[in-house]
């Protein structure tokens, strides 16, 4: 099953309010169609152009069509229309997220911080040793108060007379 994006705040976008309600259906549609295909290109057959939504007749679709050239949703190519920007905001035919392979593209980004890191760590050594022995540090409790606890001094841990919880 595919699922198509749509922008949150689409209906509210100028080029959706200059198309008018009609229009935006048939660029719904047509991103489900697109997002149905093999190769998710953003490319609608101008013979599928009556097929989108079986309610409007071929002239009406093409209409409609017209309307989301004129207003930039749509870029009439040879044989058919483009869905303007649709590698932007729809998952790639090789599966993934969305954008171009957004999750290859922060995978890569992860990868490549993660070897400036190793590198600023290879290049320090002595500083990391020491933060790694203050946090053990910080995280042992401290031999003197251990040590005054088991004496029932009542320094450490638990008050005096208390007993472990």
């Amino acid at each position: 099953m595919s699922w198509v994006k749509l922008d949150d705040h689409a209906n509210e976008h100028e080029k959706q309010v200059d198309a008018g309600p009609e229009a935006c259906w048939l660029w719904a549609c047509g991103l489900m169609y697109c997002n149905r295909q093999k190769k998710r290109t953003g490319f609608i057959p101008e013979t599928q152009l009556p097929g989108l939504y079986v309610r409007f007749t071929p002239k009406k679709a093409k209409d409609l069509a017209k309307e989301l050239v004129r207003v930039r949703l749509w870029e009439k190519v040879d044989g058919g229309y483009l869905v303007h920007d649709y590698d932007q905001y729809q998952p790639s035919s090789g599966g993934g997220g969305g954008g171009s392979d957004l999750s290859s593209k922060r995978a890569e980004a992860g990868r490549a911080g993660g070897l400036r890191s190793g590198e600023s760590r290879r290049s320090k050594p002595e500083a990391n040793a020491k933060q790694l022995l203050e946090a053990i540090d910080e995280a042992t409790p401290s031999r003197a108060g251990v040590d005054a606890r088991r004496a029932g001094t009542g320094s450490g841990y638990f008050p005096t007379g208390s007993s472990s919880p």
